[in-house]
């Protein structure tokens, strides 16, 4: 996938509309002492899950403005980078 894709841009600007509503969610649930499993919740892994499995097969961008396309190189990069850090968001 392009990364540069109109697509694209627009599932990465949903996707951090869609960290800050959680942001602000997690903040008035725990302000609230809510702690039920709600729709928007499962809306929300699910939307971060499809994340994941699209950044191994989105291409990217050196410093030096290079294309990768590769497929090992960009799932290496992915790996190496963010992976681990969309994981761990997955996790309540």
């Amino acid at each position: 996938i392009p990364a540069d894709h109109p697509y694209k841009i627009a599932w990465d600007v949903m996707t951090m509309i869609w960290a800050l509503m959680g942001a602000y969610r997690t903040h008035t649930r725990i302000r609230d002492r809510v702690f039920d499993q709600s729709p928007l919740i499962l809306l929300t892994e699910i939307w971060f899950t499809l994340d994941i499995l699209l950044n191994f097969v989105t291409e990217h961008k050196t410093s030096k403005g290079q294309v990768i396309r590769d497929g090992k190189s960009v799932w290496a990069r992915y790996l190496t980078t963010w992976f681990v850090f969309d994981l761990l968001s997955l996790i309540p």
